[in-house]
């Protein structure tokens, strides 16, 4: 059986992912929950469920390639675009409502001193053409209308100085982006501040899921050791000892003598 084996860099890594999974499968809960508005239903208990999953798909469709399953790999990779959608969203409907509800408080400043704003112009207005009546009327100081209009005109001068530190307190409009936006608009030409504004939120969910993920992909499929193959011994085979070849004996050929003599063999 082949061995597992993880330095602390893979369980470091591993630790981390479960944590991060672990974060995303509670934002995919609440996101459920307001969706259902407070009702447990089964999708609310889907919802971390499929988060959880979620971190397992990769290594499946992983371990699916490796064995060449190719099907069961696109299956797994497209249950993960799903399970990754569920995750992203939730993460995203929590940081969009923090930002939204940053931008809501500046719209509303904005409203306020724009309102006190209005309202000053308007005193202002009001103020000198009621002086101008004041003018018209009493310049002889004989006007019927005089006493009544420099009432009138004492009553638009305290209007203009109440407009005015109602302006005062409103304070001064703010920025439609948040600094952060406008800071980085700065290093980056060419991208309004109001871009980064609208995207800015999406940053941190994309992280959450993308390295919660990686993080928990690389421990576990470098957590398995390769089973070392042992090499065969090599077994030294005796070498078969040439034998000398054998000499043949040849005879000789015998001489005849026809006389009826001896016969002498003949040797080479």
């Amino acid at each position: 059986m082949a061995k597992y084996r993880y330095s602390p860099g893979r369980l470091a890594a591993i630790g981390i992912g479960v944590i991060l999974i672990g974060l995303d499968a509670r934002g995919a809960y609440e996101y459920a929950l307001k969706a259902e508005s407070g009702t447990v239903s089964y999708l609310v208990l889907a919802a971390p469920v499929i988060a959880l999953t979620a971190g397992l798909l990769p290594i499946l469709a992983g371990q699916a390639l490796k064995r060449r399953q190719h099907l069961q790999a696109i299956y797994l990779f497209v249950a993960f675009l799903f399970a990754g959608a569920v995750v992203f969203l939730a993460a995203l409907e929590r940081t969009a409502a923090v930002h939204q509800s940053a931008a809501t408080g500046r719209l509303a400043h904005n409203a306020r001193v724009a309102d006190a704003k209005a309202e000053l112009v308007k005193a202002i207005s009001r103020r000198d053409d009621v002086e101008a009546k004041r003018l018209k009327e009493c310049g002889t100081g004989r006007g019927a209308r005089c006493k009544a209009l420099r009432e009138e005109a004492e009553t638009a001068g305290q209007s203009v100085a109440t407009a005015t530190a109602a302006v005062t307190a409103a304070g001064v409009a703010l920025p439609s982006a948040s600094p952060k936006a406008i800071a980085l608009a700065a290093y980056l030409p060419g991208v309004s501040a109001e871009t980064i504004d609208l995207y800015q939120p999406m940053v941190l969910p994309m992280a959450l899921l993308v390295v919660g993920f990686t993080t928990l992909h690389f421990g576990a499929s470098s957590g398995r050791s390769r089973r070392r193959r042992r090499k065969p011994a090599l077994v030294k085979r005796p070498v078969p000892k040439k034998k000398a070849p054998r000499k043949r004996k040849h005879k000789a050929p015998a001489i005849v003598i026809p006389s009826g003599g001896n016969v002498i063999p003949f040797r080479r």
